[in-house]
């Protein structure tokens, strides 16, 4: 252990290097977030016990009455949630930027809200759900707390908050026109059928653009609403199987629903990509575990992460409010892998 550091030195990633876990993981730990084992906390609690890390600055910041922390607020059951990837990959890439600029983290979930603000424990917070209501806003307001909204949002959000996010439009874009460069003309997209979830409107926009600009007819029949998840895939193909063999290639626009289509269309005899290309939309890691391996959208969470972060310090040093709202779109890329490619190459 080096014993040269600093007090103020000493980092998130100087405890995470030793006791050789995520920072993400080290974060929990430090915020009494019950999601890891008992020897893992002990073993970090130690560490970071023995260089004099967070414990002090907690009573400094109670001490002036103010926090130099900010708070990241996830759903109330975000971590035995179907989309936890999702918000594990955006956790780590929040812990990472807010720890490189030297600020303290707090995880919180919606209903850790009000607490969090009457103890004064955050001076800021990074939204990342939908379900912050005209409620938690108007407390937001009356506590007077910078925030801003990261990645998800319901319809009510759009437009009136700062509101940083994948460029969802753009991605779906991208992914159809690339199923059609391959050769699709008749291309089925899968959607979400909660209608609050903004993101996926803004995909199936993106679908449309791609048809449309592309001279390929599409109608609602090639839109399917539904509960994209890997386990309603195999419902799908035995209702639909039949209807599904009509089209050169299905977009799904959540990883999940598209690798449950792999494995129930090639039970029946219908080989991705040979009969059919498929491509998804977030780059989940579970990906690597099936074949084919799907052709996805990757999401720049590190860079949209930093956006937020950005907007959220000069709030915070303003103490005003801003009237220029932000509604920034950051583009990912694409990963093409041998789904979405019938002569694909490695």
């Amino acid at each position: 252990m080096d014993n040269h550091k600093s007090e103020k030195n000493i980092t998130i990633d100087d405890i995470a290097r030793i006791a050789n876990v995520s920072k993400a993981t080290v974060s929990r730990c430090l915020n009494n977030n019950g999601s890891i084992s008992k020897s893992t906390r002990a073993k970090i609690l130690q560490i970071a016990s023995e260089l004099n890390f967070r414990f002090n600055v907690h009573a400094q910041n109670l001490a002036k009455s103010k926090s130099d922390r900010i708070g990241i607020v996830f759903p109330n059951n975000y971590l035995t949630s179907s989309s936890l990837e999702f918000f594990s990959s955006l956790e780590a890439s929040l812990v990472n930027v807010i720890d490189e600029m030297f600020y303290d983290i707090a995880l919180l979930r919606v209903k850790d809200i009000k607490k969090a603000l009457e103890s004064k424990l955050v001076s800021g917070l990074i939204i990342v759900t939908r379900d912050v209501d005209s409620d938690y806003l108007e407390l937001l307001k009356r506590h007077k707390i910078s925030f801003v909204f990261l990645s998800l949002a319901n319809k009510d959000i759009l437009g009136k908050y700062d509101m940083f996010a994948s460029d969802n439009t753009q991605s779906a874009y991208d992914i159809t026109k690339h199923l059609i460069d391959n050769g699709a003309k008749k291309i089925l997209t899968i959607t979400s059928s909660n209608e609050i979830y903004t993101d996926y409107i803004f995909r199936t926009i993106g679908y449309k653009k791609a048809m449309e600009e592309n001279n390929l007819s599409y109608s609602k029949e090639d839109i399917i609403y539904t509960d994209i998840t890997f386990e309603n895939a195999k419902i799908l193909v035995k209702e639909k199987i039949d209807f599904l063999k009509g089209y050169d290639a299905i977009f799904t626009q959540q990883d999940q629903m598209a690798l449950g289509l792999i494995n129930n269309l090639k039970q029946n005899g219908i080989l991705p990509p040979r009969d059919i290309l498929i491509a998804g939309h977030d780059d989940e890691k579970i990906i690597k575990y099936f074949e084919p391996q799907l052709t996805s959208y990757k999401q720049s969470y590190s860079e949209i992460s930093r956006h937020a972060m950005n907007r959220l310090l000069v709030k915070i040093k303003n103490k005003e409010e801003d009237k220029n709202l932000i509604d920034k779109k950051v583009a990912g890329k694409i990963i093409v892998r041998e789904s979405s490619v019938k002569n694909f190459l490695y």
